[in-house]
């Protein structure tokens, strides 16, 4: 992750939501941005190069594909692992 799915990750983290639902899929739901802005930051990076060495839609929608499976497939298991690994260590936050 770069930093800012960093960025996004640790302003995620600092609201407090622990009721209900929300406190269910507050993992899901900051894995998900974090990576989805990580990815991003990509695919920012090759539009500007696109822009300058011509047209290539094909390898940017493969890119934003990538980038969207990626985040779903981080959010999933981050979803599956937290709660066990948060009891296991004994972490109350």
């Amino acid at each position: 992750m770069n930093r800012w799915g960093a960025i996004v990750v640790g302003l995620l983290s600092s609201i407090k939501l622990k009721d209900g639902v929300l406190g269910y899929i507050r993992p899901f739901v900051i894995t998900f941005l974090g990576t989805a802005a990580s990815g991003f930051t990509y695919v920012g990076m090759m539009l500007t190069l696109l822009m300058f060495g011509g047209k290539n839609a094909p390898a940017f929608v493969a890119l934003m594909s990538v980038v969207l499976v990626t985040a779903l497939a981080n959010s999933i298991l981050v979803s599956v692992l937290y709660f066990p690994l948060k009891s296991t260590l004994g972490r109350q936050r």
